[in-house]
């Protein structure tokens, strides 16, 4: 721009010289007061439009960066949003761990008591524990391993070693695909995975034994031990539906007082 400028007036200077050697003194000098206007008429035009330029360069340039800062603090208020949301959904989630374990714990303490009073009564060994001395001795072994192997297991589930029971109920169920130990292995490999506090787990095995074996002897105790594994998750409703169909299907099982005890506790519970 000021280059411009620059060429403009050297080229009015020029113009001034030839000026002054073509027309006389007073016309000449006229001349050139005109020209001399219109140079300074020019410059400040384009002086103006310098600044003009300038101006609007500087404004661009302050317009991006308050746009810069305007979606910084709208990201910054997406993020406070988030955040309060995540702190909102964690307090549900902690709230509803709390009133789970309440439940739990309050369901628990009710089938205790009741519990207690009906051994005291009547001295019967419970059935969610599996006891497997007359049918082993009714079941007979394909071959001398199965029924060795079966007894191990057996072994490990009563003396409380949960782990290596379900590793041995596990491995036998691969093994001895055909055997008719199948289904109270299967019962036992559940039962395994409920002590050891994995319910989910529990609760798909024991399904396997009611879908595959529903006329089982150790059909209503899979059934049962679902029912336990639902009040342990504080899925009251599902473990309700779970002893209900145990009754209606198994009505003279051995377990069958256990769950009517165990069913009328529930009942008695409003969850939320």
């Amino acid at each position: 721009m000021r280059g411009l400028i620059l060429a403009v007036s050297c080229w009015l200077a020029l113009l001034q010289t030839a000026q002054a050697a073509i027309f006389g003194d007073d016309e000449a000098r006229k001349k050139i007061a005109d020209v001399q206007q219109q140079v300074q008429t020019q410059n400040q035009t384009l002086q103006s439009l310098d600044k003009r330029v300038a101006a609007l360069e500087a404004a661009i340039k302050g317009q991006g960066m308050l746009d810069l800062l305007s979606q910084i603090d709208q990201l910054k208020q997406e993020l406070r949003t988030v955040k309060g949301q995540q702190e909102v959904t964690v307090h549900d989630v902690e709230s509803t761990q709390q009133r789970q374990n309440d439940l739990y714990i309050d369901v628990d303490g009710r089938l205790r008591k009741i519990e207690s009073g009906a051994v005291a009564a009547t001295p019967n060994p419970p059935t969610d524990v599996p006891n497997n001395t007359t049918a082993a001795a009714s079941v007979a072994a394909d071959t001398p391993s199965e029924a060795k192997d079966f007894e191990v297991a057996q072994t490990l589930l009563k003396t409380g070693k949960y782990k290596e029971a379900f590793e041995a109920f596990d491995k036998f169920l691969h093994t001895y695909t055909t055997s008719a130990r199948v289904p109270e292995a299967q019962y036992s490999l559940g039962f395994a995975q409920f002590s050891l506090k994995n319910y989910k787990a529990a609760i798909s095995t024991q399904q396997k034994v009611l879908k595959q074996f529903p006329d089982s002897a150790k059909a209503p105790d899979a059934a049962f031990n679902i029912a336990n594994a639902q009040i342990q998750l504080a899925d009251i409703e599902s473990a309700k539906k779970t002893l209900r169909d145990l009754l209606a299907k198994y009505p003279n099982s051995e377990v069958t007082p256990s769950a009517k005890r165990r069913l009328a506790v529930l009942e008695s519970i409003k969850t939320p």
